[in-house]
């Protein structure tokens, strides 16, 4: 992240255990994978770019959002691929995700990273007229 922010970043340090936990999700018995290890990268940017405050930590409830930042704010990471829409990707299944995520009090991060430029843009438009924006960060 440094090459990406340099020392323009915001950085805490932490030790091999607190980078390790973030990846950790409590949805799947604290397992880590591909999926949790992007969530996690998610995060630790934002927080970098001074998005979300820092430090975050991970949410240790299965139920529960990925981060909690530190004021406290409730952070979950919602992605989808629309290189399989529609099974992947479709609006209304954004929209969906997204509302049933601010109905539990959580923010929502979106991971942008496989969603077709259109696609983006759509969801973007949809968050907009319906007044969601502030409550939304886009990553990358």
């Amino acid at each position: 992240m440094i090459d990406k922010y340099g020392d323009k970043g915001r950085y805490y340090a932490r030790s091999p255990e607190e980078y390790e936990s973030l990846a950790k999700d409590p949805a799947k018995n604290f397992k880590i994978n591909e999926k949790s290890k992007i969530e996690r990268l998610a995060g630790l940017e934002l927080e970098a770019r001074g998005d979300l405050p820092g430090p975050i930590v991970r949410d240790t409830n299965p139920a529960g959002a990925e981060f909690i930042d530190a004021t406290g704010v409730k952070w979950d990471v919602k992605g989808w691929y629309s290189k399989f829409a529609p099974k992947g990707y479709t609006l209304e299944k954004a929209i969906a995700d997204i509302e049933e995520s601010l109905s539990k009090g959580e923010n929502v991060i979106i991971d942008s990273s496989k969603m077709f430029p259109e696609h983006i843009d759509e969801v973007r438009e949809a968050v907009k007229e319906l007044g969601l924006s502030d409550k939304l960060l886009w990553w990358p």
